[in-house]
């Protein structure tokens, strides 16, 4: 069992191990940074390295939870595993929620937090070390709680779509095209206004055309002001009737709640450079220990095997 920001004592790791850690925990680090700056960077990563997640990735759940599960599919580090939980705020900017992370077994984790009582986007981050060969899973799922609340950038329901996800655009717009990547029905689709506050969402409607079994036309009233916009979908695959859901954001002008769309590179860049100085550090620092320890192994060695037996008798 282990506690978010706890760690096990005394346990030392082989440098490059240890190098793969800090590598990981950089990575985290500057994407957390980007999000909190409020830069364009998605909080969300591919989650193509676990084996599943309850709830799924990218769901949509009816009631409020308060645990989600993590299957990686790989015999983790149960002293070093860690998740995060955040709620996903406009502009991809991102809210911690206290969280106790507890793996469950070899391959699965939970994290437990109180019940979740604003609707919206959730991520849960994770950094899971294999002991096996050394690496880390890293990543990250997403789920929503009513309407979502934050971008996704990613969407694996979707080949194409005009506009495409997270798109900018210069003039407002009555309608959309989109292609899925898989043969559909009952497609049902609501345009969402967000109002840039993390908590005003207004339901546009729309209407939507099936045009193939794979196309949809989706028209709208004209848009009414700048800002952030999703075309929410619901829809069951034709192959095995399985539910499909998602939405595509797209902005108007500038984001909702922001003035200007721009990231904050200036102020990014030296953080980056701290973080990345600060793990060479004792990346550095962790190679030359275990380097003194082996030669001090070896010397130890050296020393046994030229002693001669009746000296040491005496």
């Amino acid at each position: 069992m282990r506690t978010e920001g706890s760690r096990a004592p005394g346990r030392r790791r082989r440098p490059v191990r240890a190098t793969r850690l800090i590598v990981a925990a950089l990575v985290a680090t500057v994407a957390t940074v980007a999000t909190m700056l409020g830069g364009t960077a998605t909080p969300v990563s591919a989650h193509d390295d676990i084996e599943g997640s309850t709830p799924a990735s990218r769901s949509t759940i009816d009631e409020p939870i308060s645990m989600v599960e993590i299957d990686f599919g790989e015999v983790i580090d149960a002293d070093n595993t860690s998740l995060f939980v955040e709620y996903g705020l406009p502009d991809n900017e991102t809210e911690t929620i206290e969280s106790t992370t507890t793996v469950t077994g070899p391959t699965t984790a939970i994290a437990e937090f109180d019940e979740i009582t604003r609707k919206g986007t959730y991520f849960v981050r994770y950094l899971a070390p294999v002991p096996a060969d050394g690496h880390v899973i890293a990543g990250s799922i997403s789920f929503s709680w009513g309407a979502p609340t934050a971008i996704v950038d990613t969407n694996p329901d979707i080949r194409l779509s005009t506009p495409g996800s997270r798109d900018v655009i210069d003039d407002p717009i009555t309608s959309a095209d989109i292609e899925f990547e898989i043969e559909i029905t009952d497609l049902q689709m609501e345009l969402i206004y967000d109002q840039g506050d993390g908590e005003t969402f207004d339901t546009l409607g729309g209407e939507v055309e099936q045009t193939g079994p794979t196309t949809a036309t989706f028209r709208w009233d004209e848009l009414p002001q700048e800002g952030t916009y999703f075309m929410s979908y619901t829809a069951s695959a034709v192959a095995d009737g399985d539910e499909v859901a998602g939405a595509i954001p797209f902005i108007w002008g500038s984001a909702s709640g922001t003035s200007s769309g721009g990231f904050p590179w200036v102020l990014f860049i030296p953080v980056s450079l701290v973080a990345l100085a600060i793990g060479a550090f004792f990346s550095r620092r962790r190679m030359l220990v275990d380097a003194n320890d082996d030669e001090a192994g070896d010397d130890a060695v050296d020393d046994s095997v030229g002693e001669d037996p009746e000296l040491s008798s005496v």
